[in-house]
């Protein structure tokens, strides 16, 4: 019985829904309903217009009122409800009153009238079609429409009695307003059940949206565990190798330190224990400046600086710094670059330094003594106007690497564990901080290896030009000159004779020195000789040397003879000489080295190393004010400084150097040191007062930073503060001297 009883509420107050599905859609139904006033509204408008135009002359004064009445009643209900949107109340209240409008005109407009039968039947038809438009619930219905209903059925029956048709009327209206009613009740709850089921297939593909972001949430989760795990097994290896990694230099420099102490007396063991202290020292030091660094670009404190840079000078750098690792391993090492058009480029030049000294360090690292390792530069010419693209290739023959490494390579914190790698020290940094600035530079890296058979990395890189394209004339004294070129790399020879070639000269290549004396030997027979000879230094058959000394034989003293080689040409210059070598010039070659190597008288290289003492000699005797807090940080300053024939004195604060300054500079310093970070006053503070002196000469006193802060934005801050230099701790005196000979 309570379920009949509970169907029936359901199907009288809900629409035939459970009271919460009803509650869940209420607002779905208002709409519907507001919908519903606003299209009866216009269309009950319309019919009693109709009713008063087309039966104008039939119709009495008093229906025209009423009609009238109606029309701006039905007009002003679709008006508020098109205004009106969400106010439930004004919804309600607009359905009840337009069933109670339109019967009440029914009625008056049928009191009067001679067809009864004709307004009774139009007024029925809209009890029955009324209620299938209205969402109203069953209550409503038949409350409004039955009370209407009797009204209507009462007025009729009073003032219009004497008509036959009375009764016929009277018991089809009851019929039809009971068919109208109960057709009501049953569009309604149709109406309710659609407007549920759309609901609720809304609130499906909700729920099924809500599951797909559910579902890709938890597998982002779990790729963010994943990763997170990955990271702390990383860093929990990463903080075991460098436990290790650390240790062995420490243990290095703290045992070789006691065995020199040991044998104080033996100089030349002394001597060895100290150069194997310094190797390890700068090995600690560079295990330390790959974590800073990697923190640097974790904390987005690195930014890539845009200056004019000459890209020989670059390469001919990294080579300088490779040569001593290449050296000790006894690796051979080739350099040539590829379409090399434009040499003068805009970019950050320390980065793209670290970032083929990292890859080129690891292919020394990884690669056996007696194996190969290589750097080609090629301009790719894809770049638009006033860019150029060029890709740095570095290859080796070394252990390579397996292809799941290969996939992790440039996470930080990440060594392949092998018992080939295991014995190599490092930290896991390298290729992560280089796969970093590589994407600050808007370039990519990609890498190829095979375990046994070595690694190539193809770093791919786009700078802005730094002014109008060069283009290089002729050189008019050599046009159609014939120069031979001699290498056992083939694309160092194709690279050569093209730039030959673009200069005028009619070049030949061979990959091998024999061949190239017998070249120079034919050449000669049949009267059409090389003019210049260009001669890799070290090639397998035959090395450079030997090679000059044998064209020498042939051709005589006459003809330039340029040996081309990517190693230091120091320890054999003498003996090159001797044999009859013009010329050195560093690989890789560009067009701007060739053409001035060509086009000039040649000559021989000063020697840098008497330059350098000499500008040692004019530096004895200096006086400098160091201002350094830590004792043994000013006594190791004091001591290398002094040795090199300097005066120092030392302050322990910038407080000191400034008050020192405002004495008038009376002790005559020429140059002061000055460290950055000090208790009282730290060095940038102290610069900025010693510039605001106002004695000239002690304001306009040379100042270089000397700090272990190893940061860009540090040198920055130092030389805008008036500084004019910056070196860093431990104090390198050549470099020091440098930067005095440029103030």
């Amino acid at each position: 019985m309570n379920k009949v009883i509970r169907k029936i509420k359901e199907t009288f107050l809900y629409g035939g829904l459970e009271k919460e599905q009803y509650k869940a859609i209420s607002a779905d139904i208002n709409e519907s309903n507001r919908k519903s006033i606003i299209t009866l509204s216009i269309v009950a408008a319309l019919i009693f217009g109709m009713r008063l135009l087309l039966k104008y002359s039939e119709v009495p004064y008093t229906n025209k009122v009423v009609f009238i009445i109606a029309i701006v009643i039905f007009a002003f209900m679709a008006v508020i409800n098109k205004l009106v949107k969400t106010n439930t109340y004004v919804i309600h209240c607009s359905a009840y009153m337009f069933i109670a409008v339109y019967l009440l005109t029914g009625i008056l407009s049928s009191i009067g009238e001679g067809s009864i039968q004709e307004r009774t039947t139009l007024y029925l038809a809209f009890v029955m079609s009324a209620p299938m438009l209205f969402a109203l619930n069953a209550v409503e219905l038949t409350s409004v429409v039955g009370s209407a209903e009797i009204l209507y059925l009462y007025l009729i029956g009073k003032f219009q009695a004497e008509y036959p048709v009375y009764a016929t009327n009277k018991g089809n209206s009851i019929i039809l307003s009971i068919t109208g009613i109960g057709l009501g009740i049953y569009m309604a709850n149709r109406k309710f059940s659609g407007i549920y089921n759309a609901y609720m297939n809304s609130r499906l593909q909700e729920i099924k949206e809500l599951n797909n972001e559910l579902a890709e949430n938890r597998k982002e989760l779990q790729a963010a565990l994943v990763s997170a795990e990955h990271a702390n097994r990383a860093k929990t290896v990463f903080l075991n190798n460098m436990s290790h990694d650390i240790r062995t230099p420490m243990n290095a420099i703290i045992g070789f330190t006691s065995l020199a102490a040991t044998h104080i007396d033996n100089k030349e063991q002394v001597k060895d224990y100290l150069g194997k202290i310094m190797t390890s020292s700068q090995h600690l030091l560079s295990l330390i400046n790959d974590v800073l660094d990697m923190s640097r670009i974790e904390s987005g404190k690195v930014k890539i600086e845009e200056k004019a840079m000459h890209l020989p000078e670059v390469i001919h750098d990294i080579r300088t710094i490779i040569q001593a690792g290449i050296s000790a391993k006894q690796l051979d090492f080739f350099i040539d670059i590829e379409d090399v058009d434009n040499e003068d480029i805009i970019g950050d030049s320390l980065r793209l330094n670290q970032i083929l000294l990292n890859i080129l360090g690891n292919a020394i690292k990884f690669t056996p003594t007696g194996g190969i390792v290589s750097l080609r530069v090629i301009e790719t010419h894809t770049a638009p106007k006033g860019y150029a693209d060029y890709e740095f290739r570095v290859k080796d023959n070394g252990i390579g690497m397996s292809e799941e490494f290969q996939k992790h390579i440039f996470e930080a914190f990440t060594r392949e564990k092998t018992a080939t790698v295991s014995g190599i020290q490092g930290t896991g940094l390298g290729m992560a901080i280089t796969k970093n600035i590589v994407d600050m530079m808007n370039g990519t890296i990609e890498v190829n290896s095979e375990e046994g058979k070595g690694t190539e990395f193809i770093v791919s890189l786009r700078f802005k030009l730094s002014g109008e394209v060069v283009r290089y004339e002729k050189i008019p004294e050599l046009q159609g000159i014939r120069a031979l070129v001699a290498d056992d790399d083939t694309n160092a020879c194709r690279s050569v004779s093209k730039m030959l070639r673009e200069i005028g000269l009619r070049p030949e290549w061979t990959i091998s020195g024999k061949e190239a004396v017998i070249r120079a030997e034919d050449a000669m027979e049949i009267g059409d000789e090389f003019g210049v000879y260009i001669i890799d230094w070290l090639m397998p058959d035959m090395n450079g040397i030997e090679t000059v000394r044998r064209i020498r034989r042939v051709v005589g003293n006459n003809k330039p003879i340029i040996i081309l080689t990517a190693y230091d040409w120091a320890d054999i210059e003498q003996e090159a000489r001797e044999a009859g070598v013009t010329a050195f010039c560093s690989k890789p070659l560009f067009m701007s080295e060739l053409r001035d190597i060509l086009s000039q008288p040649f000559r021989v290289k000063e020697d840098l190393e008497k330059e350098k003492t000499s500008k040692k000699t004019g530096f004895k005797c200096k006086h400098i004010l160091l201002a350094e807090d830590n004792e043994l940080n000013a006594e190791i300053a004091n001591e290398i400084l002094g040795e090199k024939g300097f005066i120092v004195d030392t302050v322990g604060d910038g407080a000191d150097a400034v008050a020192i300054m405002e004495n008038g500079n009376k002790e005559g310093y020429d140059l002061i040191l000055m460290d950055i970070q000090m208790p009282v006053m730290d060095g940038y503070e102290a610069a900025k007062r010693i510039r605001a002196l106002k004695d000239t000469q002690a304001a306009n006193i040379p100042i270089i930073a000397m700090t272990a802060n190893a940061f860009e934005e540090d040198k920055k801050m130092a030389l805008s503060v008036g500084m004019n230099g910056y070196i860093l701790k431990p104090i390198d005196v050549d470099g020091l001297v440098e930067m005095m000979t440029n103030i």
